[in-house]
């Protein structure tokens, strides 16, 4: 029987220490309390093969694990449509402390933030690709973003299934004549060889502690995390596990 690899892509520090509700940061409230050393060792003991942080906007609660083995520096970024204002919120995976400095310099526009991630090769996906950060969020933008990302996170442990549920419905009735449709009614937007065919992921989305690798990531390739990113980027890798819903919103 072939072994799964498994990760947790989506997952927060107490180094999430800026958070994005107005309310939490009026009474300097981090979005996680839990350290990167706890986090480390409940994702190896609930099976995942590989580990990182996805702090907001952050990379030290990755770099705080990073010398320990099969660890990995990544952070999920804000960034933003300039045409309307839109927030979204991309996972970085794998990257230096050069490329999130340059990254951080670039986030405030999403076309730039993502032409660079392609030049460095960096991998990357869109996190609940369908929650409006700032409501913002419009049919037109959710079609830039099936041209502008080429992996899709479609089952998040903290969102309620019907919301992965559509998500993953969405990613997958995509065909080639509808991204033909798209990239004619945006031409500047960039279309690879199958952009029907997107790389998917999962994570949990914790940052309570209790939820760690509740929905992970998981691939055939894996011996080294090189294969194991190379199966998100080919088409290669599925999400497993739960889903969320209240109860683990208002735990998080």
């Amino acid at each position: 029987m072939m072994k799964t690899y498994k990760a947790d892509l989506h997952l927060h520090s107490s180094h999430s220490n800026k958070p994005t509700y107005w309310a939490m940061r009026k009474f300097n409230v981090p979005e996680s309390y839990s350290s990167p050393r706890y986090l480390y060792q409940n994702a190896l003991a609930r099976g995942m093969d590989y580990v990182t942080i996805t702090d907001h906007n952050a990379i030290n609660g990755a770099l705080e694990i990073s010398h320990l083995p099969n660890t990995f520096i990544s952070s999920e970024i804000t960034s933003h449509f300039p045409e309307n204002g839109c927030k979204i919120h991309l996972v970085v995976l794998h990257i230096s402390e050069m490329q999130f400095g340059e990254i951080m310099r670039l986030r405030k526009n999403i076309y730039e933030l993502t032409t660079f991630l392609r030049q460095q090769r960096i991998v990357h996906f869109l996190a609940h690709p369908l929650y409006a950060q700032n409501d913002k969020l419009t049919v037109e933008i959710i079609e830039k973003c099936l041209l502008l990302f080429t992996a899709f996170e479609v089952k998040n442990g903290c969102r309620a299934r019907r919301f992965n549920h559509f998500t993953g419905q969405l990613i997958g009735s995509l065909t080639p004549g509808l991204m033909e449709r798209l990239s004619d009614k945006y031409p500047s937007l960039p279309v690879g060889p199958t952009p029907w065919l997107k790389g998917i992921v999962g994570g949990s989305d914790d940052h309570g502690g209790l939820f760690i690798a509740r929905a992970h990531t998981c691939s055939r390739q894996g011996e080294t995390l090189e294969e194991f990113l190379a199966a998100i980027t080919g088409r290669q890798s599925w999400a497993d596990g739960e889903d969320g819903g209240p109860l683990t919103m208002a735990h998080s």
